[in-house]
């Protein structure tokens, strides 16, 4: 996207806003949701629609919708009292008068219809009012829009105006959903600001910084809307969820017991390999439910050669010459990547059964 920016001499926005354009090209997103990537083929059409694209103005010359009505019967609103109702400068009240949005009086175009500047917001939004419904920055809501193909009636891809203005009937049902799919609440707490930092998260919670990072990465930013999985912070209700896995949390030296496994054996078997990821919390090593399930679940299934070799009184070097004969079969499980072979302990029992029978 930036080379070809470069190409044509013109921002990574103006390319970006071209796009918006351009419902025939399907750009590549990021996995924040923003284009990074266009195909070769469509590179033409976007060099087109980036000729069409409107310079920016402030101006509606031209495209002026006044729409006047008779006002006697009326209830009406001056020019001030219009833009202290709807919280905007006069000029933006204008602006949506020349929009044809707010309806003015035949005798006086700065006198308006009361009951349109009443219900303005019901039938109209603004990316400042978007981004408090959404819980989103205002100067997101054109690229998260036009990425779901919700174009804005006026603004800087419309007519070059720098005001973006939306009509709330065009937008779809599921509006919210689209944007916040997880239903998420990282952007209420990003609005109010009650987030931290990774380094002061794990502070918090007496954790040390890799650990915090791969709890982050691995169990929270996958539950955020798309627009926030890039953000590094993490918010204090995150932080308390992150508190409760955390409770959850067995101890790895009583797994080592149960199973009566050395530390050096465990961590060669299911560390080094990337099998299950220890936490180290106030220099005590634990386990995620998920990886003490699996590790749980891993043992009571499979065996290594040296434990057969125990069971059916034989040597570690014979139990792996039955291996290559076929005799006993050995396993591959997705994820343990440990190079010895592993055995299934309900056919090693049954060869001990016979065993004992003969």
């Amino acid at each position: 996207m930036r080379k070809l920016a470069s190409q044509h001499n013109v921002t990574h926005t103006q390319i970006i806003t071209a796009l918006h354009n351009c419902d025939a090209v399907s750009p590549l997103l990021n996995r924040y949701g923003t284009p990074f990537l266009i195909r070769t083929e469509e590179i033409q059409i976007v060099s087109k629609s980036l000729n069409k694209t409107p310079s920016k103005t402030n101006s509606l010359k031209g495209q002026v919708k006044i729409d006047r009505c008779n006002t006697e019967n009326l209830q009406t609103l001056s020019l001030d009292q219009a833009a202290t109702y709807l919280k905007v400068h006069r000029t933006s009240v204008i602006y949506y008068r020349d929009l044809g949005l707010i309806r003015c009086s035949t005798a006086d175009s700065r006198v308006f219809v009361f009951d349109d500047v009443v219900h303005f917001y019901e039938r109209y939004a603004t990316p400042r009012i978007l981004g408090k419904e959404f819980c989103l920055p205002s100067s997101k809501i054109g690229s998260i829009f036009n990425n779901y193909k919700i174009r804005a009636i006026s603004g800087k891809i419309v007519n070059g105006n720098a005001s973006s203005v939306y009509d709330r009937q065009q937008f779809p049902k599921n509006l919210y959903t689209l944007i916040n799919p997880t239903h998420d609440t990282f952007g209420v707490y990003l609005s109010l600001k009650q987030i931290m930092t990774l380094r002061d998260a794990a502070k918090e919670l007496g954790v040390t910084y890799g650990n915090i990072q791969r709890i982050v990465f691995r169990d929270i930013r996958p539950a955020r809307a798309p627009q926030y999985r890039g953000n590094r912070s993490v918010s204090f209700h995150e932080i308390s969820l992150i508190r409760e896995k955390l409770s959850s949390f067995s101890s790895l030296s009583d797994f080592l017991n149960t199973f009566n496994i050395t530390h050096a054996s465990f961590s060669r078997r299911f560390v080094s390999p990337g099998f299950v990821h220890p936490l180290k919390i106030n220099d005590q090593e634990l386990l995620t439910k998920d990886d003490y399930n699996k590790l749980n679940s891993f043992m009571e299934q499979y065996c290594t050669p040296t434990e057969v070799a125990k069971f059916l009184g034989l040597s570690a070097v014979q139990i792996y010459r039955l291996i290559n004969d076929k005799i006993i079969s050995s396993y591959r499980i997705p994820g343990y990547d440990y190079p010895n072979p592993i055995l299934k302990r309900i056919e090693i029992q049954k060869m001990l059964e016979l065993r004992m029978k003969d």
